[in-house]
């Protein structure tokens, strides 16, 4: 089982003069299929988001367009490179921002799991990491305390069932963020015989 997301990953822009579409190529690596969710990518342009399309990658490594709801609508590249196509909007960004979308979001803005960003260079190519100001970070050398990595659902079945019966939150301390979230921190438990 794979507990975290590394990924490294580069984006670029191509625009054609006069064309009413701008290409932006995605090379990535590291990124996992998910399940219940799909990726989504944001050019920040004057301080506002503008989204890039949503996708999801197969666990063939093809990667897809996606609806709002998760569906598959067409392909858009495999094995770490996709393509997609923007309007000329997009031409003044100078930050992407990559961000983990529910299925079903109704939303219309980022959502507050941004797995990785990076700042365009005077080229239109952007160094995607974890590390950049909009992401998730990667400096974890003042975080402190247990933790359990669960998904939410597993928790509440443990519980319904009887088979987790007491929970002992301890502190877990994390790096402040200035945006976004870490994720749903369950806390840490002393041992317990859950069955």
């Amino acid at each position: 089982m794979k507990n975290l997301i590394l990924a490294i990953a580069t984006l670029a822009f191509s625009a054609q003069v006069n064309a009413s579409t701008i290409t932006l190529r995605l090379e990535v690596e590291g990124l996992e299929p998910m399940k219940g969710q799909h990726y989504e990518g944001w050019n920040i342009v004057d301080g506002k988001p503008l989204s890039t399309g949503r996708f999801s990658i197969t666990k063939n490594d093809k990667i897809f367009m996606v609806d709002r709801n998760g569906r598959l609508k067409s392909k858009v590249g495999s094995h770490g490179a996709a393509s997609f196509k923007v309007d000329r909007s997009h031409l003044n960004a100078t930050v992407f921002v990559l961000t983990i979308e529910p299925n079903g979001d109704s939303d219309n803005g980022p959502s507050d799991i941004h797995v990785m960003g990076g700042d365009y260079n005077s080229h239109n190519i952007v160094d995607l990491s974890i590390g950049h100001g909009s992401s998730i970070g990667n400096n974890f050398s003042d975080a402190s305390g247990g933790f359990i990595l669960a998904a939410t659902w597993l928790v509440e079945t443990l519980i319904a069932f009887g088979l987790l019966t007491l929970l002992e939150v301890r502190g877990l301390t994390l790096p402040t963020r200035t945006s976004g979230k870490w994720g749903h921190i369950v806390g840490s438990v002393q041992h317990q015989e859950w069955w």
